[in-house]
């Protein structure tokens, strides 16, 4: 599925979709319950937001995975893709763990009173994106959408294909 508006910052283009999310939630947490309301979306968000990393990561090809890690491996390309801060704590060539200090994803979910809506739609797609690059893995326990101090990204290298098991922040 092509993205719509790609060239609007990407807090932006969240902003909008909340717009017509969170009334779409509301009604479908009064006629289903909030539990089943939010496993719907994370199924609906996490499919659109699996088949954008999957055409992303194709249209790579094969340089895909040392193209990937050198994204997610530079501090100074998280701060500039996403309004962040971000304090490095190891890369190398298999490693990078970096933590985000302050997020304005976070900031704006957690004003309108959503950050629920707003880790389906930002934290959970990290892991969707991850789902489609090869060799690479995430882990990341805590997320400052939830109330924790920092997100702990921690990425890995692998060879271990695509049958891995990421370990996600509840």
């Amino acid at each position: 599925m092509a993205q719509h508006m790609p060239q609007l910052p990407l807090i932006d283009r969240f902003k909008i979709q909340a717009e017509v999310l969170v009334p779409i939630l509301h009604h479908l947490e009064a006629e289903i319950g909030r539990d089943a309301a939010l496993a719907l979306l994370r199924e609906s968000v996490g499919e659109v937001m699996r088949g954008h990393a999957q055409e992303f990561v194709a249209g790579l090809g094969d340089t895909g995975t040392a193209v990937m890690w050198r994204g997610i491996s530079d501090k100074d390309t998280w701060e500039r893709q996403h309004p962040i801060v971000v304090e490095e704590r190891h890369v190398d060539d298999e490693v990078a763990e970096f933590d985000v200090t302050d997020c304005q994803y976070a900031s704006f979910f957690n004003q309108i009173g959503e950050p629920e809506l707003g880790f389906l739609l930002v934290c959970s797609s990290d892991f969707d994106f991850v789902e489609a690059m090869p060799d690479i893995e995430l882990e990341r326990t805590q997320t400052r959408m939830q109330g924790a101090t920092h997100c702990d990204f921690r990425y890995r290298r692998s060879n271990d294909g695509p049958e891995r098991s990421p370990t996600r922040a509840q």
